[in-house]
């Protein structure tokens, strides 16, 4: 079995060697070429190869910059070290053999043995699904109707504490039908304690530095060897710039490098950006990622928010499967539930709360618009009559009459909207009457709330 001092001085050597080659691929090298020279590794070899390469490409940096020669012991056996060739292989060889049968965490939608990127919304409950997931794969039970991998599962999380990760595990668990002494093969890490989150940083010339968190996400993977390994979120782990190409390819390298490790596939959870966009950061994430999702609220044209609770998950990059599949769901008692899963009277409830919903929408559009023109509505029949004189209108949406006047009880009930207030002058001077909207109030089934 080699020793530390052994691989300290493999390590160090290479990376005089190869002063380009960053801490991990001096490691990978090192460590390869020693296997092949039949010496077993010790626990951690890859974590102390990688510590030893950074200390000495940073030594290194530092003689040059002072004119100071490397040590004689460094020199010797230079020689010695050259790169492993690169391991090819002939296509002829597979003649006749199975063609091998591509491996899904969750079906056609996140891949085994690589890294899937998740994004959403502030609010729209990713730390939530990616927890709920974790569940999923540990029972070996469909989510949200997908097939997926049995097995064991990991969560780790940078912004939730032991306490709220029992708050929504026991809200999943009622979802799903299940009691929390049946997760035995569900692991959650909590890393809120205020210490260092990042897995790798990266130096002035973009070298990438694994930190020790990595090493230590590397022995928990290796004991509980999970099917799927949910981390929330990038903001915390990744500490690099996230503009940065060379960054950006290394840590999904970095990453990918733990799920082949692992067999399994990694979640990686992540923001948008201001902007709207479904990523934070450049084309990089995009392009090293095999598979991204996302997750969002259905919306309508206008981009309002159709039901705060409807979630809609979206498969917006595959390098495996047909992108623009979609998978509904909904927010409910504090965890993620299909319609169907609903009983029958709370499944009428929901439905009568989306028409309700849109009603009253369609109620609040048409009087905008009716505004805006300077055309009076009344909620006493006679030729302004709201509801009549709104389901003509293009707004209206093709409600009727009826759904109209469901509405306007509602939101006068609500206060949303108030009858004979004063609205503007008319031709002779006198004050025009009929509904109002009452100001600062937010439209209804508006999404204001964070889960």
């Amino acid at each position: 079995m080699l020793q530390e001092l052994t691989i300290k001085n493999h390590a160090t050597r290479h990376a005089l060697a190869f002063p380009s080659c960053s801490p991990a691929e001096i490691a990978a090298d090192v460590l390869a070429g020693l296997e092949k020279h039949g010496e077993g590794l010790p626990p951690g070899a890859v974590e102390l190869a990688e510590h030893y390469a950074a200390l000495a490409l940073s030594s290194a940096d530092r003689r040059a910059k002072a004119g100071i020669a490397d040590p004689a012991w460094l020199r010797r056996g230079e020689a010695d070290f050259r790169p492993q060739s690169l391991s090819t292989v002939d296509p002829a060889t597979w003649a006749g053999k199975p063609i091998p049968v591509r491996e899904w965490l969750l079906d056609e939608w996140i891949p085994a043995n690589t890294t899937t990127l998740f994004t959403g919304a502030g609010g729209v409950g990713k730390s939530l699904m990616g927890q709920q997931l974790a569940t999923a794969v540990s029972l070996g039970v469909p989510f949200m109707g997908l097939a997926v991998a049995s097995g064991s599962a990991l969560y780790l999380t940078c912004e939730d504490d032991m306490d709220e990760l029992h708050r929504r595990q026991s809200a999943i668990c009622a979802a799903m039908n299940v009691d929390l002494a049946e997760l035995t093969r569900l692991h959650l890490v909590s890393l809120t304690n205020g210490g260092d989150n990042m897995l790798a940083a990266f130096a002035a010339d973009n070298t990438m530095a694994v930190q020790p968190l990595m090493a230590k996400l590397r022995t928990t993977v290796d004991a509980i060897a999970p099917s799927l390994i949910v981390l929330d979120n990038v903001a915390h782990l990744f500490g690099g710039n996230e503009i940065v190409k060379a960054h950006v390819a290394a840590f999904i390298g970095l990453l990918n490098g733990l799920a082949k490790r692992a067999g399994a596939a990694v979640l990686l959870v992540a923001h948008p950006n201001k902007a709207g966009d479904s990523y934070s950061g450049n084309v990089a994430w995009e392009n090293q990622v095999r598979s991204r999702i996302f997750l969002d609220r259905p919306k309508e044209a206008s981009g309002r928010v159709i039901d705060p609770d409807a979630r809609v998950l979206s498969r917006d990059k595959s390098n495996y499967a047909k992108v623009g599949a979609t998978v509904e769901f909904r927010w409910h008692r504090w965890a993620f539930v299909q319609n169907g899963d609903l009983a029958s009277g709370e499944l009428a409830q929901v439905t009568a709360a989306l028409v309700a919903g849109a009603e009253d929408r369609a109620f609040l559009s048409c009087l905008d618009a009716a505004t805006r023109q300077k055309r009076t509505a009344s909620h006493t029949p006679g030729t302004n009559y709201a509801p009549k004189t709104f389901a003509l209108m293009p707004e209206g949406k093709g409600h009727n009459k009826a759904a109209f006047e469901r509405a306007m009880l509602r939101l006068a009930s609500a206060g949303e909207i108030e009858f004979d207030a004063d609205l503007w002058p008319g031709p002779n001077r006198h004050m025009r009457r009929g509904i109002r909207r009452v100001q600062g109030r937010e439209a209804p089934n508006s999404s204001n709330s964070v889960y």
